[in-house]
């Protein structure tokens, strides 16, 4: 009897710990994300607009570099990847993407 006793209060307390647990978890806020407004002011750019899968960046700079420099741009700044769709929306050889660099003439 004393056995029967001891393993339910044994199960009795493990019910009510994981219970707590659960709730503590579940009634948790997340944090909000901290964000910044940055104002950047307007900036010259060159620009190479692709379809195709993500496979294909290296060969897209190429050519983007390729332009600047047969076109006598120099860039002023880091390349900028504006990507319109998702892998996982759509076929990679839907994706609809561009490549940026700021840019000013020679």
């Amino acid at each position: 009897m004393k056995k029967t006793i001891s393993v339910l209060a044994l199960l009795l307390f493990l019910s009510a710990a994981s219970a707590s647990l659960i709730t503590a978890k579940t009634k948790r806020t997340p944090e909000p994300e901290t964000i910044s407004l940055r104002e950047v002011s307007s900036f010259s750019y060159c620009c190479l607009s692709h379809k195709g899968p993500f496979t294909e960046i290296e060969n897209i700079i190429r050519k983007l570099m390729g332009a600047i420099q047969e076109q006598k741009v120099r860039p002023a700044g880091m390349m900028i990847g504006i990507y319109y769709n998702s892998p996982e929306v759509v076929k990679p050889e839907d994706l609809k993407w561009e490549i940026w660099i700021p840019c000013r003439k020679k």
